[in-house]
């Protein structure tokens, strides 16, 4: 599973999965609102589990995670 999102230019990036078996990345980006998709098995989808979603430029839809990082 690969995730794509505006915090990273759309570039397909792996996740791995965990000893617990989920799936993550670890970035550092700044605070804002960030859109992304998963990519699986070449094709882009929204997050199913994530309501927060924005119509994409394909007749889709991108989701949508706000981020606060706290220091």
């Amino acid at each position: 599973m690969k995730l794509a999102g505006n915090f990273n230019g759309w570039k397909e990036e792996s996740l791995i999965r965990n000893k617990t078996d989920i799936w993550e990345i670890r970035k550092y980006i700044a605070d804002g609102k960030y859109l992304y998709k998963f990519i699986i098995d070449g094709r882009w989808r929204s997050d199913p589990i994530n309501v927060q979603k924005e119509p994409d430029n394909y007749g889709d839809f991108n989701s949508v995670i706000y981020v606060m990082n706290y220091d």
